[in-house]
C-alpha cells in the first residue's frame, strides 16, 4: 500500500499509553519504531487518517497509528503482539 508519509522525515509521536505499555515491554525507543515501520510487511488503512502497521521485529507486532498531514506527524496510539503473519 502506498502510504502518505516518508518514514525518514515524518515526526514520530507516541501516546503515554503506547510508550508505557508497549515501548517499555518491547525495549524500544524512537529509532526502533522508525526501523520497524520501515520494514513492515503489511499496512491497512482503517479510517481516513488511521493505519494498522504489521511488522516482524523480535516477533510479530502491530502498531496502530494516526497520520496528521498538516504537521507531518505519525502518532503511535496503540499496539499488539503475538499475532500470526497473514
Amino acid at each position: 500500500m502506498k502510504v502518505p508519509w516518508r518514514i525518514e522525515s515524518v515526526l514520530l509521536i507516541t501516546t503515554k499509553h503506547f510508550a508505557l505499555k508497549y515501548m517499555r515491554n518491547w525495549g524500544w525507543d524512537f529509532h526502533d519504531i522508525r526501523e520497524a515501520i520501515r520494514g513492515t510487511y503489511k499496512i491497512d488503512q482503517v479510517g481516513k487518517n488511521k493505519f494498522e502497521i504489521y511488522m516482524q521485529k523480535s516477533g510479530f507486532k502491530k502498531i496502530i497509528v494516526i497520520f496528521n498531514n498538516l504537521n507531518n506527524e505519525l502518532i503511535c496510539i496503540s499496539g499488539a503482539e503475538g499475532s500470526k503473519r497473514k
